[in-house]
């Protein structure tokens, strides 16, 4: 990428990123080669990462145990959910990183014709900052989180852990960090997705949850699916 601001080439270079995976099928081969790309133009601007894929059926436990490896390695500074089931471009997890956000999400639509989109805004007046909007909730299929939001959410929220409070020789760090930050239960009266409880708990610790209404990405399922944001927004007071 070219035509970065200084401030924002050595912004980057002080980011450490963890891009998980939270899958329950095979990896495809369309997202490995979008991996390939976006590991090329990280490395290029200097942004230290890593990956982690975990698999299982439940993707809630998935999530949980990807951030347990956000709070095993301190020196990890964001973390990236990205699902195999996501078409994106590189420049897309710059530009959220760029945004500098607790939360910042990319919007997708789910896998219908419906076009229904995977967030959801708040009532009354839009809160923006650019392309940037908040938002009441937002998938987790590309949402980048901020350090400081897991370890406050963790602080806040210890009754949730799960993990094993000793560990054997055989058994790995991220065991004895694992916290109930994504469940699908009851809230507020209703029974809400991880995404949505999790979004939840960042705005009761006072954090925001934005998206970016300037990344279009594709959603896979038996084709691609994308659709046009603009319509969601015909009419908003912003």
């Amino acid at each position: 990428m070219s035509g970065l601001k200084p401030e924002d080439a050595a912004y980057l270079k002080t980011v450490k990123l963890l891009i998980g995976l939270a899958s329950y099928r095979e990896v495809p081969g369309k997202f490995m080669m979008q991996a390939i790309s976006t590991s090329s133009v990280l490395w290029q601007l200097g942004v230290r990462h890593d990956w982690t894929n975990v698999e299982g059926c439940y993707v809630h436990d998935n999530r949980n145990k990807i951030v347990a490896t956000m709070f095993a390695y301190p020196d990890f500074t964001h973390l990236l959910f990205l699902d195999t089931d996501m078409v994106w471009e590189p420049a897309h997890v710059v530009r959220l990183l760029l945004a500098r956000k607790d939360v910042i999400a990319g919007p997708y639509v789910r896998r219908n014709t419906n076009e229904e989109w995977t967030f959801r805004l708040p009532g009354g007046k839009i809160e923006h900052d650019g392309h940037a909007v908040v938002a009441a909730y937002a998938a987790t299929g590309f949402m980048l989180i901020e350090r400081g939001v897991l370890d406050h959410l963790r602080d806040e929220h210890k009754q949730l852990f799960y993990g094993k409070r000793e560990l054997g020789e055989k058994d790995q760090p991220e065991e004895a960090h694992m916290y109930g930050l994504f469940d699908t239960r009851m809230y507020g009266g209703k029974l809400v997705g991880e995404d949505v409880l999790f979004c939840s708990r960042v705005a009761d610790i006072g954090r925001k949850v934005w998206i970016d209404t300037g990344i279009k990405l594709g959603h896979i399922g038996d084709c691609e699916y994308r659709g046009d944001i603009r319509k969601v927004f015909d009419g908003v007071e912003v």
